[in-house]
């Protein structure tokens, strides 16, 4: 499997192959993370943040192929924190955990009208997480699951 072997270079100090795995999930972890807190840069910023923090504690990753779901869950605590931190009230975020306004843009196919998925706000955040990551971030059950 093409991730194990990019978190495996990646243990061992490979720079290419943590850049290959950066390139793999920079884009759907950006729309992902803009979903939360609503401004591009800031997003960026927060990605950026969740690749150095991962680099950095990659050796304590147990199993390669969890790797995307990891990432997901830096990013995501990332943003928590970054909507905790800020005025809500002043409209910056939509909350924290898309409880209350769910952006479904980072999931919809090409063509599809978001609005068709007004189910995903009466998930809670955990089972919006795992729809995330499965249509999101285009990860396997078997990647999820680990």
């Amino acid at each position: 499997m093409e991730i194990q072997r990019l978190v495996t270079g990646a243990k061992l100090g490979r720079h290419d192959d943590f850049a290959a795995l950066v390139r793999l999930y920079q884009h759907r972890l950006l729309a992902s993370v803009q979903a939360v807190v609503r401004e591009r840069t800031l997003a960026e910023d927060l990605v950026q943040e969740a690749f150095v923090r991962a680099w950095s504690g990659l050796e304590g990753l147990r199993k390669a192929e969890a790797f995307p779901a990891w990432l997901w869950s830096i990013a995501r605590n990332l943003a928590r924190t970054q909507c905790r931190d800020r005025d809500r009230s002043a409209g910056f975020c939509v909350e924290a955990d898309l409880e209350l306004h769910p952006d479904p843009r980072p999931f919809a196919q090409p063509g599809e009208e978001p609005a068709a998925w007004p189910e995903l706000a009466a998930l809670n955040p955990d089972h919006r997480l795992l729809v995330e990551l499965r249509h999101g971030a285009g990860l396997s059950l078997r990647q999820i699951g680990a």
